[in-house]
């Protein structure tokens, strides 16, 4: 059987055009996601569904949800990318909403993967539920009531609403292939601390040289 948390990588930016970057995936958040049994294509998983971490350019770390399902990815890699708007994904603006909707409001693991599992839904199956398509709930293994309920609950608003602030990081090249990630190139609260603590750091080693 293989491991969902094999799949990954396609992410989120704020822009408009295309380009290209290096990505560094580092990290499953088992703060922000789970394991999960899920029906993929008629193959019973059992895998992390939740938030990735990585990073890009030196722009601090910033947490991804992936896209595609279907495809592996090494975590941790890196990888070349190109950097697309949400149009580049099937039903990319709608998991634009739930992403900058969801991303920085809930706080439980079982929401998260919830989340994650909502947007494969809204991407590969065009948002058809839980019990249709090629992304369902593992019935072998059934999913709690509170659940379900949150599942179809991003399923449905996301379907319903769309935002494109937000861009798909799309594998370029190398031996490796991998995910279609989903997310926006901004630190995390922790990476804020690094970099404030930095410019500080710089901000009085400055004043110390120009007063010598």
């Amino acid at each position: 059987m293989k491991p969902l948390k094999a799949f990954v990588l396609a992410a989120a930016l704020s822009i408009g055009s295309a380009s290209a970057a290096t990505m560094q995936m580092d990290l499953l958040d088992y703060t922000r996601g789970q394991d999960v049994h899920i029906n993929a294509n008629g193959t019973a998983e059992l895998g992390f569904a939740g938030v990735m971490t990585g990073s890009i350019g030196g722009l601090g770390t910033f947490g991804v949800f992936c896209v595609d399902l279907f495809t592996f990815i090494d975590v941790p890699g890196t990888y070349d990318v190109n950097i697309k708007p949400t149009s580049a994904v099937s039903n990319g603006g709608n998991v634009g909403y739930l992403y900058n909707k969801y991303y920085y409001s809930l706080s439980t693991p079982d929401d998260f993967a919830a989340l994650q599992i909502a947007i494969w839904d809204v991407v590969h199956d065009g948002g058809d539920g839980r019990l249709l398509g090629s992304v369902q709930e593992d019935t072998g293994n059934p999913w709690s009531a509170a659940f379900r309920a949150r599942v179809d609950q991003f399923i449905t608003e996301g379907m319903a609403n769309t935002s494109t602030n937000a861009s798909v990081f799309e594998n370029a090249l190398g031996p490796l292939t991998a995910q279609t990630l989903f997310g926006l190139v901004t630190p995390e609260p922790s990476s804020y601390v690094l970099m404030s603590s930095g410019f500080i750091a710089l901000g009085l080693l400055r004043r110390r040289k120009l007063k010598l």
